[in-house]
């Protein structure tokens, strides 16, 4: 059912709306109210409630609002002001009407063209001639939008598909020769948030059977998003899922826990700080885990800056949906509190990060003090 079958009255009832307090706690949380901008998640439901999705502040809200889930987290009553934009948003869609997308929405373009049954791509050209891996298997590594990252984000001299490379050779150290699919399809977490229900249902169900085909039974996964997508997402569109979702670094625990010793760890005397992705820190809290396996490695000194942890301020954009004034200004505060530790890297665990913290860095002159690096990346290093 999409959204406009369901009816606005639905949506506020499934969202939790009615419980709203007016306490004013998700707009002191957010941080694109911390920057000035008159945006509250409370007045926009209000106003929904008494006016309908045809306000113009409610019409502004739906497009602006990260999803970052950070007013969730603080709500009292437990209203999901996530799920209520990305609810609106698709009954905007579904009216026919064209969403609000960075970068002119062509990376969920390239989403919805994964969804065609017919597609054929050649994803593995980046794959290092000592990496071991499988065409079927029950362990899958989701490689994810890493390759196509590089190519849209050229200029930022970034080069994220290393992330995929890195994940390859910490599981080739865990003695795990994963399958890595020549046609993999996108994981749909931008559409799904875009609000685009029935291109992510059909992507799911092209995803979904091109993974089983190969006789997969685990998902490995290196992105925050990807996990959330397939642990949260998929068994609700996809009743007949049955794959299991594993983040990469809760592979590496359990390992170092059973008392592996594949992955001896030598000395980086580097002085970091860890930025929490929205999905991992708001939605599926394993922080803790990332911590727990950076400060295994000798010599790392980690320093957190306060807005940490479940309190994890956004890194300005989410979906591919909005990025402009209010968006830099997050993205500027989050790197002055990184740099005002004394730290000389960031580390981050979700390549989106990774893109507009980079892009950021950039265009206001960061770069001479500050580095950003994915976190598995990172523990990569420290292989002996």
């Amino acid at each position: 059912m999409s959204n406009s079958d369901k009816g606005l009255p639905v949506i506020i009832k499934e969202s939790g709306i009615y419980q709203c307090l007016d306490c004013g706690k998700c707009t002191a949380a957010c941080p694109i109210a911390e920057t000035g901008k008159d945006f509250s998640p409370r007045l926009a439901a209000s106003k929904v409630i008494e006016k309908g999705d045809d306000d113009p502040y409610v019409q502004e809200f739906i497009w602006a609002c990260l999803t970052c889930g950070r007013c969730d987290g603080r709500c009292p009553s437990g209203v999901k002001f996530s799920d209520f934009v990305r609810m609106l948003r698709g009954r905007w869609i579904d009216s026919g009407k064209s969403g609000i997308y960075s970068h002119g929405g062509a990376m969920l373009s390239l989403m919805r063209m994964m969804s065609s049954p017919g597609i054929r791509q050649n994803r593995l050209g980046f794959l290092p001639p000592e990496i071991k891996t499988q065409s079927r298997g029950k362990v899958l590594y989701f490689v994810g939008c890493l390759p196509y990252f590089d190519v849209f984000f050229k200029n930022l001299g970034l080069h994220t598909v290393q992330i995929a490379k890195d994940s390859l050779k910490i599981l080739n150290r865990c003695d795990i020769e994963p399958v890595v699919l020549d046609n993999e399809r996108c994981c749909g977490h931008d559409l799904f948030w875009a609000g685009d229900q029935k291109g992510f249902a059909r992507l799911a169900k092209e995803s979904y059977e091109e993974i089983k085909d190969h006789g997969v039974e685990e998902i490995i996964t290196s992105c925050p998003e990807c996990l959330y997508t397939f642990k949260e997402i998929f068994p609700k569109v996809l009743p007949n899922f049955d794959l299991r979702a594993t983040h990469i670094y809760e592979l590496i625990d359990r390992r170092l826990n059973s008392g592996n010793n594949s992955l001896n760890l030598k000395p980086l005397p580097l002085q970091v700080t860890f930025k929490d992705s929205c999905r991992l820190s708001h939605y599926r809290d394993v922080s803790q885990i990332f911590r727990k396996l950076l400060g295994q490695i000798p010599q790392l000194n980690i320093k957190e800056t306060p807005d940490s942890e479940i309190g994890n301020i956004c890194c300005g954009t989410s979906a591919w949906v909005g990025c402009g004034e209010h968006s830099k200004k997050i993205q500027i505060k989050r790197l002055k509190e990184t740099i005002a530790t004394g730290s000389q890297l960031l580390v981050s665990s979700c390549p989106k990060c990774l893109i507009h913290l980079q892009c950021t860095m950039n265009d206001f002159g960061y770069n001479e003090r500050l580095e950003i690096k994915d976190v598995v990346s990172l523990f990569a290093d420290a292989l002996e």
